[in-house]
């Protein structure tokens, strides 16, 4: 074998080696699929694979429970993207683009529960495959706004405002939800909650952190898991003197200095028109 062919051989060696190599590596990047839902519900789910620059794209496939649902073929003039009915949702394309499809699958009802698989195959000649699936549930009863406990009529700055967050008539059966607190549209801090019992959540926070001059203070507890989200809004009345208050929703000193201000100011007014 002369020089050349072997330098030709050693040329083609390499470029097969990479191509075994190439093989190797994954089209799907991510697949995003929700885990919980409910009936009557409408979700996205999302595909995002590689581009297949050396050859394009053959087809992206879309299979609940190993049958095919949806179809896009970039190389078919025809009919590029194929939908097939399903007694189990409606789907409809959201986006599509060179590294993502993503669908929207509305009116589910408890059959379209079970395995979602992404398939992604690249052109020829390589016919590359790679394929992912994910489970999603699909409860038949939606959640229910979450119960307040422990509400009294009015509260004094130095009462301890103790509040239980509670799920309603929540299945057994089902995972434990996300359960959170909110003062005035804001998280409360964890070092005011505390797990109660049966699914519950405690929140404990002095009176006087989230007094208000302004009115009564806002409270929410909510109950969330999948697809939906459930608030229970409550208004809390805690009782303050006129005098000026540094608390939780306050800015800090400077607050207090212009609260002073004013009030030396009023003195200030009320001194000089007594004199005149």
């Amino acid at each position: 074998m002369t020089g050349q062919s072997q330098t030709m051989g050693a040329m083609w060696l390499v470029f097969l080696l990479q191509g075994v190599i190439c093989e190797d590596v994954d089209l799907i990047r991510l697949l995003h699929i929700p885990r919980y839902t409910f009936v009557g519900d409408s979700v996205n789910i999302s595909c995002f694979y590689e581009p297949v620059k050396e050859t394009g794209l053959y087809s992206l496939k879309w299979y609940h429970n190993n049958i095919e649902f949806y179809r896009y073929v970039p190389y078919d003039e025809h009919r590029p993207v194929n939908y097939k009915h399903t007694s189990s949702f409606n789907v409809d394309e959201v986006s599509r683009a060179l590294d993502q499809v993503t669908l929207k699958l509305s009116h589910l009802t408890v059959d379209a529960a079970g395995n979602y698989t992404c398939e992604v195959i690249a052109e020829q000649p390589s016919f590359r495959t790679d394929a992912v699936a994910k489970c999603m549930s699909v409860f038949g009863e939606p959640l229910l706004p979450p119960t307040v406990e422990g509400i009294k009529e009015f509260y004094e700055l130095t009462d301890l405002v103790s509040l239980t967050c509670r799920p309603q008539n929540y299945p057994s059966s089902m995972p434990d939800p996300a359960i959170g607190w909110y003062i005035q549209g804001e998280p409360v801090h964890h070092q005011f909650l505390s797990d109660g019992d049966k699914r519950s959540l405690l929140m404990q926070i002095p009176a006087k952190k989230i007094s208000r001059t302004d009115g009564p203070v806002e409270v929410a507890c909510s109950l969330a898991l999948g697809t939906q989200d459930r608030r229970t809004f409550r208004k809390l009345t805690i009782r303050t003197p006129t005098s000026y208050i540094y608390n939780y929703f306050s800015s800090g000193p400077s607050l207090r200095s212009k609260r002073w201000t004013y009030l030396l100011v009023s003195i200030f007014v009320f001194v000089y028109v007594g004199q005149v």
